[in-house]
């Protein structure tokens, strides 16, 4: 109950300003531009802007924008609804991977301190591609630490978590580039 009720709190501070306020600066302007290029020629493979190609970034924040304009339209909500539910995810990411070696208790002040941190809800609240490489990183992380600790403990799954850490890497390399790699 207490997961629940924090990301319905973090929810509603995310997402009340997605709608109100204009997409900031050069990147979330062109990213968005690029998602609703995507939509409107219907290429979800080669993002263009103002009709040229821009391989500047993967295209998974693309993707997340293109579904929010499906769901909300082509609007700056839309745009930012994909970061918003990373931001939740990466949340509940945290709380699940601290809860076992920490305890509940310190798994929810930990994706507490993580969701209500300026920075990171600043990042909740705009298009950008940081909160997709981090959740994916986090899972990553997390189901790697799984693998790792069912074959200390000889218990069988381990290989499951471990392609499960694997996709999650590759997710985020799609997210933000070969940085995903590389961390």
């Amino acid at each position: 109950l207490a997961l629940p009720s924090l990301l319905a709190v973090f929810a509603l501070l995310y997402f009340s300003a997605h709608a109100r306020v204009g997409l900031i600066g050069y990147d979330e302007c062109a990213y968005a531009e690029i998602a609703r290029e995507m939509e409107l020629r219907g290429d979800y493979i080669a993002p263009e802007l103002n009709r040229e190609p821009f391989f500047e970034k993967p295209p998974l924040l693309y993707w997340t924008q293109v579904l929010g304009y499906r769901l909300l339209g082509i609007s700056p909500a839309g745009a930012r609804l994909g970061n918003g539910l990373a931001a939740l995810a990466l949340l509940a990411a945290v709380f699940c991977a601290a809860r076992r070696p920490l305890g509940e208790r310190a798994a929810l002040l930990a994706a507490a301190l993580l969701g209500s941190a300026l920075q990171f809800a600043g990042m909740a609240w705009i298009a950008l591609t940081d909160l997709l490489l981090s959740l994916f990183l986090v899972l990553a992380l997390a189901c790697a630490h799984e693998a790792f600790e069912r074959d200390r403990a000889g218990c069988a799954g381990g290989t499951r978590w471990f392609l499960l850490a694997a996709t999650a890497a590759a997710i985020a390399v799609l997210a933000k580039g070969l940085i995903g790699l590389l961390l």
